[in-house]
């Protein structure tokens, strides 16, 4: 495959990846089944979208539910998370390190596909077979070792833990206050407004230059690549991704 060769085309938002990824993990820490979930994609969704535009495209609404759904976003994985929620919020209450680890992962997954959807439109597989571009996402994020992201969002944490702590107050506290009457798109707005605050606005940068210092990129860009050429030499490994839009 060839390299694109636009030279106009943009450059990695760093901090755009940055921002959505610590929102998107910072839902793991909404106190309520499924609706945690439902925003975590639609803020998910919100950045395939913004990487989209930023090269000049509007994916159909098919394509950013295939894009933009997280791992076991499914029907049945609600119905899991709904079984599964009491148990995991209870580990969480008493084990806290693993909401950061959990968090860790979250925000590594969702920063990692970024780079990839950004990769995806540079060599002009998007807009294309999103369900071929999902599939080797979903192969090539396995491949990273998500223990740096880890040792990373632990040091950024640390250094500005009383930040952190604000946003995912500010956040919740709004998320709180209109559970009964918002429905989930409204609590994503809300969400995404409060939860990127100054406080939020400079966890961010500081995460995104932790990330951007780690290297990974260049490596998950290689699997990548090595992934989409399989595909494209064999589109019959791809098989249906379905993913709902609200």
């Amino acid at each position: 495959m060839s390299e694109p060769t636009n030279a106009d085309a943009p450059e990695v938002d760093w901090l755009l990846l940055s921002r959505y990824a610590l929102m998107v993990s910072l839902c793991e820490l909404i106190p309520l089944p499924i609706v945690d979930g439902s925003i975590a994609n639609m803020l998910r969704r919100r950045l395939v979208r913004h990487i989209a535009r930023d090269h000049g495209h509007d994916l159909s609404a098919e394509d950013v539910g295939i894009l933009g759904t997280a791992p076991g976003g499914g029907c049945l994985g609600c119905v899991f998370g709904v079984v599964l929620w009491p148990i995991k919020k209870v580990l969480k209450t008493i084990f806290f390190f693993l909401n950061i680890k959990t968090m860790a992962d979250i925000f590594s997954d969702v920063y990692h596909r970024g780079l990839m959807l950004h990769e995806a439109f540079e060599q002009d597989w998007l807009p294309g077979d999103a369900a071929a571009v999902r599939h080797a996402m979903d192969a090539s994020v396995l491949k990273i070792d998500t223990r740096l992201v880890e040792r990373a969002l632990m040091g950024t944490y640390r250094d500005g833990r009383a930040e952190l702590n604000m946003v995912v107050y500010h956040a919740t506290e709004a998320l709180r206050a209109q559970t009964r009457e918002a429905r989930a798109e409204e609590m994503a707005n809300n969400f995404e407004l409060t939860g990127m605050d100054e406080q939020g606005e400079e966890m961010s940068k500081a995460l995104a230059a932790s990330m951007r210092g780690l290297g990974t990129a260049p490596e998950l860009i290689q699997w990548f690549k090595t992934e989409m050429e399989i595909r494209v030499d064999h589109p019959e490994l791809t098989e249906e991704v379905g993913a709902d839009e609200p």
